[in-house]
């Protein structure tokens, strides 16, 4: 499979933020991972520690150090059923390493769905106000990075576009469930109108995205003179609007904060379109945050008393007033309705029906 049928042509499931597709198993932790990095270690380069980094959704992060240096392990909790999940994970890894945007690949292995990568020591990140620079040259980096990956792509139609597809895909799976709020489908239609409008730009300006760009994927070295970036965790690296990749990564800002980014992104001031996209592209972050809880409540095997109904999740939004606020960690599933009810009600007062 070429990278460019890879990316246009997504697995059920690829996105981070849906779950549908993973096993029930789930490795050991500790034991798991140690074996897992002993196995894609150089036969030369004895094992000696493991240390976690990260410790995401999906993922493990963590660094291994062996008697020659150090390497950083990228490992699921649980491992995805489709063939070509890993794949695309590893294809893509190995392009951003290939152009300087993403460590080394030193290993990789398709049982485990793990990569054993180049350790890069980082910064932690200093908030926005003490120092801007990492934030900054993360912009300028990504713009980099949407254009370079442009030339991975072969010129063909394409109909699957982040985050559209996600957002849309598991809509229509839903339908028959009857389980969500009628709000959703309100919303549903607002991001097919919103599709429509920036569908003939996307087929022009579509790139490979990240996908999920936040802070913990994004590595700043510890040069604090130069501030080098390099992007970890593609699992969710698909064509779509690279602007996504921009909101994503900016929507906790303060919208002056978010202006300065995107700007830096742009390197100039936006026109009046790109200025449009961008906005679009924050609203709908909500949407894939909506659409990642609702599923994930969804899927939960528990007792129905634990979850909202259809109704009560209706009335909460009729209410006019604030969602309540979720308990942490969100494992329970009414917690995770909570935060898509949140999500939800929040792109819905800032978009309008369509005429």
């Amino acid at each position: 499979m070429s990278l460019a049928e890879s990316l246009l042509r997504p697995a059920a499931g690829i996105f981070v933020f849906c779950v549908g597709a993973y096993y029930v198993s789930q490795l050991a932790e500790e034991n798991g991972l140690k074996q897992v990095a002993k196995r894609l270690l150089p036969t030369d380069d004895p094992f000696i520690k493991i240390d976690s980094l990260a410790n995401g959704t999906f993922n493990h992060i963590a660094v291994v150090q062996t008697s020659k240096t150090c390497y950083l392990l990228r490992c699921p909790k649980l491992r995805n059923s489709h063939p070509s999940y890993f794949e695309r994970i590893r294809l893509v890894t190995n392009l951003a390493s290939k152009e300087g945007f993403g460590p080394r690949l030193h290993n990789a292995s398709p049982a485990d769905q793990a990569l054993l990568l180049e350790y890069i020591p980082s910064i932690s990140w200093p908030p926005y106000a003490e120092n801007p620079k990492p934030y900054i040259e993360t912009m300028k980096t990504l713009r980099s990075f949407h254009e370079t990956m442009k030339k991975y792509l072969e010129p063909e139609e394409r109909k699957d576009y982040l985050p559209f597809s996600f957002i849309l895909d598991n809509a229509q799976q839903q339908k028959h469930t009857h389980a969500l709020p009628r709000q959703f489908a309100t919303a549903t239609r607002r991001i097919q109108w919103i599709f429509k409008q920036i569908e003939p730009w996307l087929i022009k300006h579509g790139t490979i995205c990240h996908g999920d760009l936040h802070k913990g994927n994004v590595l700043p070295s510890k040069d604090q003179n130069s501030f080098e970036i390099k992007f970890i965790d593609f699992d969710t690296a698909m064509v779509g609007h690279p602007y996504f990749d921009v909101a994503k990564f900016t929507s906790t800002f303060e919208k002056d904060i978010q202006q300065t980014l995107f700007c830096t992104y742009l390197g100039r001031e936006p026109t009046t379109e790109e200025q449009q996209h961008y906005r679009w592209m924050l609203l709908i972050v909500l949407m894939t945050m909506a659409t990642s809880w609702f599923t994930k409540a969804l899927e939960a095997k528990c007792d129905p008393s634990e979850k909202m109904t259809k109704e009560q999740m209706e009335v909460l939004l009729d209410a006019g007033g604030p969602i309540p606020q979720a308990a942490s960690p969100h494992v329970k599933p009414y917690d995770r309705q909570l935060l898509a009810l949140g999500s939800l009600k929040n792109f819905l007062e800032n978009t309008t029906e369509p005429l």
